[in-house]
């Protein structure tokens, strides 16, 4: 980012621009980590969850590799052009999708009849239902026994 910068008289205020960059940036990946830790059941799906997610985070840095060509410096359109449309497919229309498909599975939970879930699970298993559907669903299952302990077990 320093390399490319056209405000070369200002490296104070572009040097903060990386600090701000970058102290969005290292967060993120340790916020996902945890999110798939947490929504992997079992401790084999969670290690192959998160060494996928590595591998693929490490991906970028190959292909970070041949979007920034020589012949473009100092400004390099394509690369920032990719990089911009990648933030704006993965960052924008990627967990609007996710968000619509979260819902519709909610959806299909809500709609399960009470009796159903009474006779199908276990009590442990039907504090893990209640809990999940805190995420948005009306509750239909209000017990006394609401404990989120289980929410990683992997019930669906």
């Amino acid at each position: 980012m320093m390399v490319t910068s056209r405000y070369l008289h200002l490296p104070g205020v572009t040097l903060f621009g990386v600090f701000l960059t970058m102290a969005g940036l290292y967060p993120t990946s340790t916020a996902v980590t945890a999110w798939i830790a947490l929504n992997c059941a079992g401790s084999t799906k969670c290690a192959v969850g998160i060494g996928a997610m590595m591998s693929f985070s490490q991906l970028g840095g190959i292909v970070r590799s041949n979007i920034y060509i020589a012949g473009q410096a100092p400004t390099y359109p394509g690369g920032f052009g990719t990089s911009l449309r990648m933030l704006v497919v993965c960052g924008i229309i990627w967990p609007l999708v996710y968000r619509f498909n979260l819902k519709g599975i909610y959806r299909k939970r809500a709609a399960i009849p009470l009796e159903e879930i009474q006779a199908k699970y276990t009590e442990q298993h039907q504090s893990w239902v209640t809990a999940v559907r805190y995420l948005g669903i009306p509750l239909k299952i209000a017990n006394s026994y609401t404990s989120r302990s289980c929410l990683t077990k992997g019930l669906y």
